[in-house]
């Protein structure tokens, strides 16, 4: 049923796959991670297609197994009973631990998908993306590698206030590090000299456009205009 339930929400996706098994070399590079355009155009889209399919595949494991283990009476919670077995939080842990493993990886595309951002300035990566979120990116990628081992070691401590742990360390540094930081950083460095700080950027936006459209081959040549209708 799970198998099913995955296959179902992914089964309209095989065109990502074929573009990601023949692709091709785009033969350009981004100017901010040197990649060629073809990773962009080809690989991402099955990278975070895969991610997604992961977490799916976690989310809908964990929620299956609680109900086995809850019609079984492994798990009873209402006013009067809390209680969870030690092979329960193993599980448990184990499932949390490959979430927040593939939640770092999640962190690691969202870099890449930086350069789809739309800032209000041009869409693309800013200064505050790059000098910002970038750095922050590394930093939620390192929080949810330690929150991932911490819920592994509880497979053997067996406690809940581990997972817990793990859990709020990685989800106030979101809000922290990815919300507010970079919000503070825009409004008060940022936006005071916007336009100095981000002309290189505007810059790569328009000529990357303007080679998209095979419009830096136009050459442009001064005409004579006259004044009669």
């Amino acid at each position: 049923m799970l198998a099913l339930l995955v296959a179902a929400a992914e089964v309209g996706n095989w065109g990502v796959l074929l573009r990601f098994v023949y692709q091709v070399p785009y033969g350009a590079d981004d100017p901010l991670y040197n990649k060629d355009i073809g990773f962009y155009l080809f690989s991402l889209p099955a990278y975070i297609l895969i991610k997604n399919w992961t977490m799916l595949a976690l989310v809908l494991s964990a929620l299956f197994a609680a109900v086995i283990y809850w019609v079984h009476g492994d798990i009873e919670y209402d006013s009067h009973r809390r209680s969870m077995p030690s092979t329960v939080i193993a599980h448990g842990s184990a499932l949390l631990g490959l979430l927040f493993a593939v939640k770092a990886w999640s962190y690691g595309l969202d870099r890449y998908l930086l350069l789809y951002g739309d800032n209000g300035v041009v869409v693309g990566a800013s200064y505050t993306d790059v000098h910002v979120g970038l750095p922050v990116l590394w930093l939620m990628i390192g929080l949810s590698v330690v929150a991932a081992f911490a819920a592994w070691a509880n497979v053997r401590v067996r406690t809940c206030q581990l997972p817990a742990a793990a859990f709020l360390l990685v989800v106030i540094g979101s809000f922290v590090l990815s919300g507010v930081i970079p919000l503070l950083f825009l409004q008060f460095f940022v936006k005071p000299s916007e336009l100095e700080l981000e002309r290189p950027y505007i810059e790569r936006n328009i000529a990357l456009t303007r080679q998209a459209y095979n419009l830096d081959q136009i050459a442009a040549k001064p005409f004579a205009a006259e004044q009669e209708a």
